[in-house]
């Protein structure tokens, strides 16, 4: 199993964000997330991720417990999963290959990753990877020179670098245009990619070109947990239009 919750909940304060969540995803699946905002989507994310802990419940990622994992296993463990947050974590004081190169901060030494900065390394790697998201030629670049959508499509580079076994991709092509969201979502979700890949989708369409499986949640439950096949128009029209 790549991935599973077991009778998950968070709660923050009087907000329920996940409630009684179970979700098991398998070797090679590509999932995609659908629903409103809010619907606990990026929660969920955060929690497969390590990011956020359950209030009640079990996480498993790998084959790992989350629950009370530190250091030198955090470590092993956080480089074999891919994330892209909303947020993007992307510091923008540096070049481009330095934020793509972040992805191998979890399997290079500390003197490795240092030297880096001065003279970086996998550099064919970093402009192969920023190649396939449409930024080929900007690896120099300073990454605060760089428009939204163009971050988020770094920070899908990023984990093309990493080369993960699981990728966690929360609304990886909110911030650009169509062609380009259907390219990089394809990325993601790619039956030739080396990864089990679970995103959200601001766009269900975009979940039913590329994932294998949808699942929709509402006010931090599953709603229905389909093959894009078998999902119908009225189950996302329910979807959309229920609080």
């Amino acid at each position: 199993m790549s991935a599973s919750v077991r009778d998950v909940s968070v709660q923050y304060g009087d907000i329920t964000a996940l409630q009684d969540l179970t979700i098991n995803v398998g070797p090679g699946e590509r999932v995609a997330l659908v629903g409103s905002s809010g619907a606990g989507k990026s929660t969920l994310l955060d929690v497969l991720a390590g990011l956020v802990q359950p209030t009640a419940g079990s996480v498993e990622v790998l084959g790992t417990d989350l629950a009370g994992l530190q250091g030198r296993r955090a470590r092993a463990h956080r480089s074999k999963v891919g994330v892209v947050r909303q947020s993007l974590d992307i510091p923008l004081g540096l070049q481009v290959v330095h934020n793509v190169n972040a992805a191998m901060l979890g399997q290079w030494s500390t003197p490795a990753a240092l030297w880096s900065l001065v003279r970086p390394a996998g550099l064919a790697q970093a402009e192969a990877a920023l190649d396939q998201v449409g930024l080929g030629g900007r690896v120099r670049a300073r990454t605060e020179d760089l428009s939204g959508g163009e971050r988020q499509r770094v920070a899908v580079a990023r984990v093309l670098r990493q080369q993960p076994q699981v990728v966690l991709a929360d609304e990886p092509t909110s911030s650009v245009d169509p062609h380009l969201a259907d390219d990089v979502f394809g990325l993601l979700c790619s039956p030739a990619a080396p990864w089990t890949a679970i995103v959200s989708a601001h766009d269900p369409d975009l979940a039913r070109r590329h994932a294998t499986r949808i699942i929709g949640l509402r006010n931090g439950c599953v709603a229905f947990d389909a093959s894009p096949s078998d999902l119908t128009s009225s189950q996302l029209d329910d979807l959309y239009s229920k609080t």
